[in-house]
């Protein structure tokens, strides 16, 4: 089963998401692949990080000052709400380039 497992952490999918994870997010699949196959052991935050790699992920990079202006279109202060809309609507405008 380990060893399974292994084999789909390395497919093109996974690697593209660990490359696009911090390391501290990247861990736990680091040190269950540095495991022997006999006993391998489950690490916090496992699960949730093999998931994100098997799901994909993409990374988007993004230019602040840019950002900055798209978060204060239509004046401030603002609530939290409206700001979590235009952070959103920044964020899907250019998640597509």
């Amino acid at each position: 089963m380990a060893a399974g497992l292994r084999t789909n952490l390395g497919s093109e999918t996974v690697k593209h998401s660990l490359d696009a994870m911090s390391a501290k997010e990247r861990k736990p699949i680091e040190a269950f692949l540095a495991q022997k196959d006999d006993a391998p052991a489950i690490l916090d935050g496992f699960v949730r990080a093999a998931s994100q790699a098997f799901h994909g992920i993409e990374s988007l990079t993004i230019d602040v000052d840019a950002l900055l202006e798209a978060l204060k279109t239509a004046g401030l202060p603002t609530t939290v709400d409206e700001l979590q809309k235009r952070f959103s609507d920044y964020i899907q405008k250019y998640a597509w380039i």
